[in-house]
């Protein structure tokens, strides 16, 4: 992650034209789950994706931590994981270390308490977008 906390994912997928007659609500579906952008903002604890389809997600740190999709913290196998028995999260599971980009596939955040092992895919993180316009749909 460079400095300024974004993160490049590079896409293979060509940039896609639509035809003038195209309204401006329609979209690819492969725009839908391609960044354009990602920053994570340490200091308001908030990872922001601005989508090729125009729509910018936010995603509160905290609420990443809970969404982790590793079998350590979301279980496997019909197990639990460690994050249904938690009750609140500590300060260091919520602060982020580093994130870096997993191939065209997601990105692994670091978290300050040592935990690295979930890798959140981007569809899965436009699926768990927050904002009320995600939320209704």
């Amino acid at each position: 992650m460079s400095p300024t906390g974004r993160i490049s994912i590079s896409s293979s997928l060509p940039e896609t034209t639509k035809p003038p007659n195209a309204s401006l609500g329609t979209s690819d579906a492969a725009d839908r789950e391609r960044p354009l952008d990602i920053l994570a903002d340490r200091a308001r604890r908030l990872l922001t994706i601005q989508w090729a389809d125009g729509h910018q997600s936010a995603y509160d740190f905290e609420l990443l931590r809970w969404k982790c999709p590793c079998a350590e913290c979301a279980g496997e196998m019909g197990m639990p994981g460690k994050i249904a028995s938690t009750v609140a999260l500590r300060d260091d599971q919520v602060e982020l270390d580093q994130v870096e980009a997993v191939g065209l596939f997601g990105i692994r955040p670091y978290w300050k308490d040592g935990h690295s092992t979930g890798i959140y895919g981007l569809s899965f993180l436009r699926a768990i977008c927050p904002c009320e316009e995600c939320a209704a749909t």
